[in-house]
């Protein structure tokens, strides 16, 4: 999948994510921020993988998946 994509708000709970990532030619990046702590993880990558390497960090970050992941696949 090659373009970027404006960002959303998701919902888990009482939690509230937003995010946008972008991928184009061999980058593939991730914002994400729990909008109530104020956490947030910023992944930017330069190569082919950047995928799984942005969805590991957010996971990890959060302790949680996320549905906009869902619907990269």
């Amino acid at each position: 999948m090659t373009g970027a994509v404006a960002g959303d708000v998701e919902r888990d709970g009482g939690r509230r994510f937003a995010w946008h990532w972008g991928a184009n030619n061999g980058v593939a990046n991730l914002f994400v921020v729990d909008l109530a702590s104020g956490a947030a993880v910023v992944v930017l990558t330069n190569g082919d993988a950047g995928r799984k390497i942005y969805e590991g960090a957010a996971r990890t970050a959060f302790v949680r998946e996320f549905d906009a992941f869902a619907c990269l696949k």
